[in-house]
């Protein structure tokens, strides 16, 4: 009897910890995009763009998407940037994150012989994503950057 207590308590044991965690749901465009936002210094004026511009910029169209949202120094005098697009299914999430690697070579493009200084701040941002989102900061502090999206993420 007291060998078969045991088994059954370790198998309840392996069963609890093979159970699926349970995800964060994914934060608002806007929320995310704050929140990094809020870890950075920025030494210029950084805005949202309207979403007329964000898709001009990016190569999308309202149907692309379900939520997104780009906020950039406006004065283009620094490379820095934030945008982050929640797609409508995993089609529009690797659409999204393609076009968000596009614009990011897009602008290493611009500021290499236009401002070189950009460069280290450029060259160390990457796209991240989390199921149907995806997120770019071109920021003086990636680490902090990529923190705040762990953090909203849940990560």
């Amino acid at each position: 009897m007291k060998k078969l207590l045991i088994v059954l308590l370790l198998a309840a044991l392996l069963l609890t910890g093979c159970a699926a965690k349970e995800e964060k749901p994914l934060p608002e465009a806007a929320a995310l995009a704050q929140a990094v936002l809020d870890s950075q210094t920025y030494t210029e004026e950084m805005s949202a763009v309207s979403e007329k511009r964000l898709q001009a910029l990016l190569g999308l169209t309202a149907e692309d998407y379900a939520q997104a949202v780009l906020i950039m120094d406006t004065s283009r005098a620094t490379s820095e940037m934030i945008a982050v697009i929640t797609a409508k299914d995993a089609a529009g999430a690797d659409q999204a994150a393609a076009r968000l690697n596009d614009y990011l070579l897009s602008l290493r493009a611009q500021y290499a012989d236009y401002r070189p200084e950009e460069m280290p701040k450029l060259n160390a941002a990457q796209v991240q994503r989390r199921g149907l989102q995806c997120a770019l900061a071109v920021a003086p502090d990636q680490v902090a950057a990529r923190q705040a999206v762990d953090s909203a993420w849940g990560m």
